[in-house]
């Protein structure tokens, strides 16, 4: 939900400029002067302010769109837009949406032309359907949205991270034919089957994160999800684990290059291990990645001591977690490591890879969480980036992925849904109890008795390690 901060003496304006606003779903605070304005930017920066005639913010707005408020337009306009007092509600709104940080949603009705394969897992219509929920909600018409479609991605942004070998393999794989010198690349496996559209599809994923960071490194926007993207397991001269261009590695490679820090936040139920090969011995990025422990899950990666190399060393933090980890630990854990870590690290941007196979209905893992637990990550992860770049990743049962991806792009646009479609998008039977309860959210569900007791002692032992060793190490910019 885009903030917008009111900062004018005029009680009259400020109630009907806040309840215009707060009637297409801003979320509005408002001060009378400098001091109090002030007070109120200190815990959340608004995404617009609306100045009075006769105030001055400059010190403290300069990343964030102004608009003056007052009878005639002042003739030290310095934030070059002005706004009459007396205009009607529609101009307000308009002049608003024009001018606010916004939102972005990417996706593509291409991204729907692709099969890995009748039984494969992973189904790249899961995009179309978290669109098509988003809609029935009305998450994707609020006025700081923008809806857009990318394009495939260049070679040369390709070739930041992958091996141009590798990538005329690739290129040659998409008529779908197997040859076998592509097995040498994890071409034409079992999770990586050679399908028709291949290339076609991965460079678009791939486009889309590209885009997703160019709308940030504007500064247009302050969020964008990219729904099919996330591809964390391709390396750099491989296919792995469904993957086969590492759009994430790719896109913070491009930002790298122009002077930016990044920090790349991962709850899928898998390690992201192809992020964390290609930044090992890089201290410009910081890679955080809670997943089902390697000793149960692929890529049997991703333990507690792995925390980089040479300048890198400190800069990869890695929280396996034990079968069956529910909201609770999950959150515990995260809020332990993952906010204090980022705040040291002061980065430009934060990528988060928000795989909803981590979900209790999830077939390809083992961990316990419902979309509530999974809903607060989200939350956390979007109030501390200064700029974000989400991404979907992993999320094998379909109507458990769709809705969490949903239920993230709400949160992150900091929107509750209403819940007229209770008992209207499906539900599932786990035990004696549904988990998903033919709504949006999950009812809650927990890991009990002896065997919580021992997840909480592990997962403890695992965030005092990473404290003691790892905190340490991190620096913010120089």
């Amino acid at each position: 939900m885009a903030r917008v901060l009111i900062v004018d003496d005029d009680p009259e304006f400020v109630r009907a400029a806040g309840a215009v606003l707060q009637s297409h779903g801003y979320r509005v605070s408002s001060a009378t002067g400098a001091q109090e304005a002030w007070k109120l930017m200190q815990p959340e920066r608004p995404d617009l302010v609306l100045l009075g005639e006769g105030l001055d913010l400059r010190d403290r707005t300069k990343d964030v769109p102004v608009i003056r408020v007052g009878v005639r337009p002042p003739s030290d306009n310095h934030d070059q837009f002005w706004l009459a007092r007396s205009v009607q509600g529609e101009v307000i709104l308009e002049t608003v949406a024009e001018h606010v940080v916004r939102t972005a949603f990417i996706y593509s009705p291409r991204f729907d032309d692709y099969e890995y394969g009748e039984e494969h897992p992973l189904e790249p219509e899961r995009a179309r359907q978290t669109v098509e929920l988003c809609g029935k909600y009305g998450l994707l018409d609020k006025p700081w949205v923008d809806v857009l479609e990318p394009e495939p991605a260049p070679p040369q942004k390709l070739a930041l991270f992958h091996d141009w070998g590798y990538l005329a393999a690739l290129k040659e794989a998409n008529d779908g034919v197997f040859k076998a010198n592509m097995i040498e690349f994890g071409l034409g496996t079992e999770d990586c089957p050679v399908f028709p559209g291949v290339y076609d599809y991965s460079v678009l994923v791939a486009g889309g994160t590209l885009l997703a960071a160019e709308l940030l490194e504007k500064g247009t926007h302050d969020l964008a999800f990219n729904v099919a993207g996330g591809f964390h397991h391709a390396q750099r001269r491989n296919a792995e684990g469904f993957c086969y261009i590492n759009d994430i590695v790719i896109a913070i490679k491009d930002l790298l290059r122009r002077g930016h820090r990044i920090a790349y936040v991962d709850i899928d139920a898998h390690h992201g291990d192809g992020v964390q090969s290609a930044f090992y011995e890089d201290d410009r990025v910081l890679t955080i990645s809670l997943h089902e422990s390697g000793k149960t899950l692929f890529p049997w990666s991703g333990f507690e001591t792995e925390i980089g190399l040479g300048r890198g060393k400190g800069y990869n933090i890695n929280v396996p977690l034990p079968p069956q980890t529910d909201d609770e630990v999950f959150l515990a854990a995260f809020d332990e490591i993952v906010p204090e870590a980022v705040t040291a690290f002061a980065p430009d941007f934060v990528f988060a890879q928000l795989g909803a196979d981590s979900l209790l209905p999830d077939r390809l893992s083992h961990l316990a969480l419902t979309n509530n637990g999974y809903a607060d990550l989200v939350k956390t992860i979007e109030a501390i980036s200064p700029r974000c770049v989400a991404l979907g990743g992993g999320g094998y049962h379909m109507n458990s992925v769709t809705r969490a991806w949903c239920l993230a792009w709400a949160v992150m646009n900091g929107i509750e849904p209403e819940d007229d479609y209770v008992g209207a998008i499906g539900g599932m039977m786990l035990g004696t109890e549904y988990v998903e309860g033919g709504g949006l959210r999950d009812r809650h569900a927990y890991t009990t008795g002896p065997m919580k007791h021992e997840i909480r002692k592990e997962v403890q032992r695992v965030t005092d390690y990473v404290k003691e060793t790892v905190f340490p190490l991190i620096k913010g910019p120089h």
